[in-house]
């Protein structure tokens, strides 16, 4: 798709805010003129239609001038992988220097469905089905301001760029008294309220949270604390959420609900209980790091499997966890999210990622790895002594150890395992 679509977006209203940082405001008619100036500077550097372009997305103006500048000269933009080391990123980007027969995407990495690292290949036309839904959902557009407070390799960063679009909101990448709306994974909320920063969180429209699973404690905490809560359910094959909680949602307290479909026909549940989804919003291709290009794997109904396990209760979605997270020990089914939520309830755990390891007798055997306000306060003693009374002694984990520090967003339990594996 070329920019034809997307670029009169920014002609509209072009004295509203569309970019506020440290520097000032970017109006959305500067904003264009920056991208058209752009995609020249681009075309005549050699950057034709059809080639892949490799851009660090750290959340800034000239990141999203030269985002888009690139797609308005027809390249297909490749979001390298933040989390990833320099040399990694420098590999990925020589790999994907090629010309595609596709301009005009956009590249983002995940390790979500499937549990592999690889490419989800979107379109500004899928971005934007989903950015009009959401935006619709959560009460976003002019005189809004949405916080940038993901990093925009990540789809719940990205999708912000093409909420402000399509609805005439804004993005404020600073703290800023116009900003309305955030979006938070549940352990940056965890940090806030353990911080105490929760005043201006409650001056907020919405909060929203996703990107992974929201423990019942947290979410306990986040409405006593008076916070504007809005949970939902996504995954970067949709281009961000796909079911949200509306306002005023009697169910908000239930744990495991994450909303309610944006497309009610696009999506539903398997015999097996895992979570379908189709629509509008799905990307149509993926790749691996060679560059090759395939279609998503779907069923023979259209509908993508997402590895996570949930119910419809009515139009009402609850999700309880990952199909690939359940560790079955000695012929006996754990899921890792509710040995999760049993750590977080322990004073001073702060985070908690549980993973299995291969074991002779048991077949698998739960690890746990946990950030502690007192990093020796939580042994693997102390924890099983602690939780007892609360789990079965065979969910109890069989080691504690210390959750490496990553980018805040959401752990790669890939590492984690290798890491169990090791010792």
């Amino acid at each position: 798709m070329s920019a034809s679509r997307w670029r009169p977006y920014l002609d509209l209203h072009a004295d509203d805010p569309f970019w506020t940082d440290a520097d000032g405001t970017l109006s959305r008619g500067a904003l264009g003129a920056a991208v058209d100036a752009r995609a020249r500077e681009l075309q005549a550097a050699g950057w034709t239609e059809g080639r892949r372009y490799p851009l660090e997305a750290v959340p800034t103006r000239g990141t999203l001038v030269t985002l888009l500048g690139a797609l308005a000269a027809g390249c297909s933009v490749v979001l390298l992988p933040l989390r990833e080391p320099a040399a990694r990123r420098r590999e990925l980007a020589a790999a994907l220097d090629i010309a595609t027969a596709r301009p005009g995407q956009l590249w983002v990495r995940t390790s979500g469905t499937g549990g592999r690292a690889r490419w989800l290949v979107h379109s500004p036309s899928t971005l934007m089905a989903a950015a009009e839904a959401a935006t619709t959902r959560v009460g976003f557009g002019r005189g809004s301001a949405w916080r940038v407070s993901l990093p925009l390799d990540h789809v719940g960063g990205l999708s912000l760029v093409w909420r402000a679009l399509v609805s005439g909101g804004g993005l404020v990448a600073v703290d800023h008294p116009t900003e309305t709306h955030r979006s938070l994974v549940p352990t940056q909320l965890h940090r806030a309220l353990v911080s105490g920063a929760v005043d201006e969180l409650r001056r907020l429209r919405c909060l929203l949270l996703g990107g992974a699973p929201l423990p019942a404690s947290l979410r306990e905490a986040a409405l006593a604390a008076g916070l504007p809560l809005r949970v939902s359910y996504g995954l970067t094959e949709t281009g961000a959420f796909v079911a949200a909680s509306l306002p005023g949602d009697p169910l908000l307290a239930c744990a495991d609900y994450v909303g309610r479909p944006l497309w009610p026909s696009q999506l539903a549940i398997s015999a097996g209980g895992e979570v379908l989804v189709a629509g509008p919003s799905l990307a149509a291709w993926q790749a691996d790091d060679d560059g090759h290009e395939s279609t998503l794997t779907l069923d023979a109904e259209g509908w993508l499997a997402t590895g996570d396990l949930g119910r419809l209760a009515g139009d009402a979605l609850y999700v309880s966890g990952r199909r690939d997270n359940l560790i079955i020990s000695g012929g006996e089914k754990l899921a890792a999210e509710e040995l999760e939520a049993a750590l977080l309830s322990l004073p001073g755990v702060l985070e908690a990622v549980v993973v299995a390891v291969e074991h002779a007798e048991f077949g698998q055997r739960p690890v746990a790895f946990l950030t502690c306000e007192d990093a020796a306060a939580w042994t693997v003693d102390r924890v099983r002594e602690a939780l007892r009374d609360h789990l079965a002694a065979w969910k109890l984990p069989d080691r504690v150890l210390d959750l490496p520090r990553g980018d805040g967003l959401k752990a790669d339990r890939a590492v984690l395992r290798r890491l169990a594996r090791e010792g």
